[in-house]
Order: structure tokens, then C-alpha cells, then sequence
């Protein structure tokens, strides 16, 4: 497993909008793009360097919550991994602003299921502290929060993110991201 930056950060990520909006292109060149799956959840912007976590909400779910709803050990042990990977990225806080996601996993999140919809940290906070509700037993607290493992993985992960890294909001957007960086 590889953490921290690609090995080469000459690569460049190339978008292609399926919106042809000017608000798109303003927040993603504004913004910092966070994508999650195959193992890999990366956050790449001007704001930072490139960030590589060996992880993404499917391997959480299958490995640390196999459950339709975490017990309070096995979120525990879920941000104790994510947290460990983003700070052995070696990434400083700062404030960054924008996270920009067209990830699918993500938009089931309620608050991020339609196009520029944006939900700030503290919202996050909020359904986070949902989710640890429903944990420790109180179910009625998840509310409109889909009771789906991979669902709670991605929710942890963007709030350690958005926590560790600086980011003040995340931002729903149709567009494909693609990379030319070679898969490691």
C-alpha cells in the first residue's frame, strides 16, 4: 500500500464536464476533486498536494463494517484507519475551501444528491454525530441517513478529510474525472 503523494506529480488530471455550465468549471478550478473507489480515495487540487488514502468506502464496509449499521467498536476502528492514513499523508491543515465529488457513494449522502448540492463541515459534523447515535443504539437518530455500510464508510471519510485537511464545505458536481496517472 501507498500512501501520501504519486510518485509522479507531473501527471495531470484532465475533466470532462457532463454539464457545460460556468458554475461547474468555477468550482472545480476553485476547488479541490475527491473521488473514491477501487481501494483509492484521492483528493487533488491547487490547494494541496495530491493526497492517495489505500482505502476507499467499500473496503471500509467490507472489512471494519460489515454490518447494515456500525456497533461503536467497528466505527471506532474505521476512523482510527482513515485517520491514520490521511495523517501518514503527511498533509499539513490549512484552510482549502471547496471539496468537489461526483462520487455516487457520496451523493446518497442526503444534502448531496443533486448537482452544486453543498453541505458545510459542520453539516457533516452533524450527520456524523448521527451516524455514532445510531451506533450506540439509538437507530431513530440516522433520520434520512441510508442505513448502508458503504454509505457510513464514505460519511466517515469525507468528515476526516474535510476535518484533517481544511476543507470548510463539499459540493455535489456531474462531472467525470479523469486522470492520466498511472495506476501503483
Amino acid at each position: 500500500m501507498k500512501l501520501g503523494h504519486p510518485e509522479d506529480p507531473d501527471q495531470t488530471t484532465i475533466l470532462e464536464y457532463s454539464s457545460g455550465s460556468d458554475l461547474v468549471r468555477s468550482i472545480i478550478s476553485e476547488s479541490a476533486q475527491l473521488r473514491m473507489g477501487d481501494g483509492i480515495t484521492s483528493i487533488e487540487g491547487e490547494t494541496l498536494p495530491s493526497v492517495l488514502l489505500p482505502l476507499d468506502p467499500k473496503s471500509i464496509a467490507r472489512v471494519w463494517l460489515p454490518g447494515d449499521l456500525p456497533n461503536p467498536v467497528e466505527m471506532e476502528r474505521a476512523i482510527d484507519l482513515i485517520e491514520g492514513a490521511i495523517m501518514d499523508a503527511r498533509i499539513a491543515h490549512a484552510n482549502r475551501g471547496v471539496l468537489v465529488t461526483s462520487s455516487a457513494v457520496l451523493r446518497k449522502i442526503p444534502g448531496l444528491d443533486s448537482n452544486n448540492a453543498t453541505l458545510t463541515r459542520d453539516e457533516i459534523e452533524e450527520k456524523f454525530n448521527r451516524l455514532a447515535m445510531a451506533a450506540h443504539g439509538q437507530r431513530s437518530a440516522l433520520g434520512d441517513l441510508p442505513q448502508d455500510p458503504e454509505v457510513a464508510a464514505a460519511l466517515i471519510i469525507l468528515r476526516e478529510s474535510m476535518h484533517h485537511l481544511g476543507f470548510d464545505e463539499i459540493r455535489a458536481a456531474d462531472l467525470l474525472i479523469k486522470s492520466n496517472r498511472k495506476a501503483s
